[in-house]
């Protein structure tokens, strides 16, 4: 137990000198908010959220490293809600200045109709730098959803072992501390 307290510590303190950085972000779904998918009896101006806590690396010549854990949540039929932990890289050393482009990839799970699929997913993302705390930005994100397996009973698919792979375009602004 003494050796695990030792390691917990030593990570912690590992981790805590290597960032330099913290930062809040949060995303809408811009179709849901704009058009809605009437595909899919969506009204627009459906709620689809990000919340993104982005732990920041130190500065390395073309950018630096991010961990972040992250929560979406959009008010649909069976309340979608996914769970990420994600690591990714920002390249901040652009020909345009104030611009950061970053990408990431994530694994966690989706709680939909009361069960729980683990799901990952890939995103990049477009910032700008409105002053040294704000961020306008952009996110792409493409994630497995298993839960529309499920709830399109499958489709040929085994939900347990394969998903749907979605796209998703966000506008949002970032917080940094």
């Amino acid at each position: 137990m003494k050796r695990i307290k030792i390691l917990i510590l030593a990570l912690i303190t590992s981790v805590s000198y290597a960032q330099d950085g913290l930062s809040i972000s949060i995303y809408q779904d811009a179709r849901l908010a704009i058009l809605g998918d009437a595909d899919h009896n969506i009204e627009q101006g459906t709620f689809n959220i990000v919340l993104r806590l982005k732990m920041e690396g130190k500065q390395e010549k073309y950018g630096y490293f991010i961990v972040y854990p992250e929560f979406e949540i959009a008010n649909i039929q069976g309340t979608y809600k996914r769970y990420s932990a994600n690591l990714g890289y920002v390249l901040n050393k652009l020909l345009i200045k104030d611009l950061e482009l970053g990408f990431g990839i994530g694994w966690g799970w989706i709680d939909r109709y009361g069960k729980t699929m683990f799901s990952y997913a890939a995103t990049s993302n477009l910032s700008y730098k409105i002053n040294k705390n704000f961020k306008v930005s952009l996110l792409g994100q493409i994630t497995e959803r298993k839960d529309l397996a499920y709830m399109w009973g499958n489709s040929g698919l085994n939900f347990k072992e394969n998903g749907i792979l979605r796209f998703s375009g966000m506008i949002g602004l970032e917080y940094k501390f």
